[in-house]
């Protein structure tokens, strides 16, 4: 548990001024966490607009919403 999160706020905040941003590094990070999606099964999605541009038929004001969804 940390007891002054202060100190380690400051910290890291230090560490990423110094860190100078290595794309090449990102990417390989990304390439792999999308490997690992596809081998999990997660991408692609079965149905990838399931939850977007679906209104809830019981939000008054049209709000988007992932129950009691309607196409309309």
């Amino acid at each position: 548990m940390i007891k002054n999160y202060k100190i380690v706020q400051k910290f890291e905040e230090e560490l990423i001024k110094k860190e100078k941003v290595n794309i090449i590094k990102n990417f390989q990070i990304m390439d792999a966490m999308y490997k690992e999606a596809r081998a999990l099964g997660v991408i692609p999605m079965k149905d990838p607009l399931k939850w977007m541009g679906y209104r809830c038929k019981d939000c008054s004001g049209g709000e988007l919403c992932s129950e009691n969804f309607s196409k309309e």
